[in-house]
């Protein structure tokens, strides 16, 4: 049997596995079909294992893992906000971000954060610098943010210090197309859309420019 065959059986398991998710609300048909993108993206490299919610730990729930030389875990994120946050919908999605980022990532040989086209995540932008360069007085800055969201548990400082974003994944769903980039690639566009004064608001920088 052809290599593409087996992927492509593959594939329709984990999206039978979604259907039965699907029925009982565990999972979202927008998300579901996101997964699916993921994993077909993996299979596509070459991963032969590929999973979709998986359990990796007491609490978290992966959406997309996968095997070849290393684990490879990807979280989807498309930018939801509880209503109880609509008026601060930016600081909760950086802490929300750099909370997966940091627990997610110490599960992983590479963690992957992938998100749809029409979303930009605030991802705060020491996690987007390697371990070593991190600042220590940033990092509690955003351990405090992080806990004023998530208590329970609150996070470790040392996720924080080692959590390590590898790539992201954009997923353009209408072409059924992901593309690659690089943390430093998102930074990079970072800077640009501040050059361009999409933040506009001089006090709004000043607080924001820390976790961008």
């Amino acid at each position: 049997m052809k290599s593409n065959d087996i992927f492509y059986k593959k594939l329709v398991m984990l999206a039978e596995k979604l259907v039965e998710l699907n029925k009982i609300r565990a999972v979202s048909l927008n998300h579901s079909i996101m997964e699916l993108l993921v994993a077909k993206h993996l299979f596509d490299q070459g991963y032969e294992n590929v999973d979709i919610e998986v359990k990796i730990d007491d609490l978290l729930i992966a959406d997309v893992v996968g095997y070849k030389e290393a684990k490879v875990v990807v979280e989807i994120e498309t930018g939801f906000v509880p209503a109880e946050y609509a008026s601060e919908p930016n600081s909760y999605l950086r802490a929300r971000l750099a909370s997966k980022i940091a627990r997610y990532s110490f599960y992983a040989d590479v963690f992957i954060l992938a998100f749809p086209t029409y979303y930009i995540p605030p991802i705060p932008k020491i996690l987007l610098q390697r371990p070593h360069d991190r600042d220590p007085m940033i990092l509690r800055d955003l351990k405090s943010l992080v806990d004023k969201y998530y208590k329970n548990p609150p996070i470790d400082y040392e996720y924080l210090t080692k959590a390590y974003l590898h790539k992201l994944y954009m997923l353009d769903i209408d072409e059924g197309v992901v593309k690659e980039l690089s943390p430093e690639e998102l930074n990079e566009f970072y800077n640009i859309a501040r050059n361009i004064s999409i933040l506009s608001d001089k006090n709004s920088y000043e607080h924001t420019k820390t976790y961008y």
